[in-house]
């Protein structure tokens, strides 16, 4: 299906079907991010390390939502240290971990809108590149905060079955990293994605994602 309509886009010219199809071809992608997280939780993927950069794996995954981003009124804003190194990484993993933030993130601004802001850093003193997914939605309960990674622990209504954030927590994990929440009701959350700089991973290598 998702061949199909990206043929289609290729030979339709008027914007009204083009509009159409990307529209089609964001929703397939959502569900498909669905199901590669029930993969990722219950087949225990290989993940196979590349040097990759984070910008590129960013821009790939906006490109993906874009139409999503601008019908549900949320205005993207990216803030990226300048000269950030590469890194060690699963590409298809690290794709799917910002796509479940960001789709978390737009599920938490619905139905009004608001900022999505992403931003990448160095800390230095931890060797740690940081990536940052902030969103202005109204933040998590407390009672919620603390199973938040847990799998099936969905606190959207009519988002999906609650492994995002877990498969998130598993593919930071994988990478020698961790990830953090930072949230307060009324004024948004932020999920923020440590991935080690350690020479450990400084070569290309396969590991296996722990259960």
């Amino acid at each position: 299906v998702r061949l199909a309509m990206q043929f289609l886009r290729t030979r339709i010219s008027d914007d009204p079907s083009q509009n159409i199809l990307a529209n089609g071809l964001e929703q397939l992608e959502i569900v498909a991010t669905r199901f590669e997280n029930i993969q990722e939780m219950t087949a225990g993927d290989r993940a196979v390390f590349a040097e990759l950069r984070l910008r590129d794996i960013v821009a790939q995954v906006l490109a993906s939502f874009e139409n999503s981003l601008a019908a549900n009124s949320i205005a993207v804003e990216r803030a990226f240290q300048d000269n950030l190194p590469n890194i060690q990484g699963d590409a298809r993993q690290l794709r799917l971990l910002l796509k479940n933030l960001l789709l978390n993130a737009m599920e938490a601004m619905q139905p009004l809108g608001g900022r999505l802001r992403l931003s990448a850093s160095i800390d230095t003193h931890q060797n740690d590149l940081v990536l940052s997914v902030e969103d202005s939605g109204g933040g998590i309960p407390p009672d919620v905060r603390t199973k938040i990674f847990q799998p099936y622990q969905s606190f959207q209504s009519g988002g999906g079955p609650g492994l995002g954030l877990a498969v998130c927590q598993r593919i930071a994990s994988a990478h020698g990293g961790r990830i953090e929440l930072f949230t307060s009701l009324g004024e948004g959350s932020t999920f923020v994605v440590r991935l080690s700089l350690d020479a450990s991973l400084s070569k290309p290598h396969t590991s296996e994602a722990a259960p």
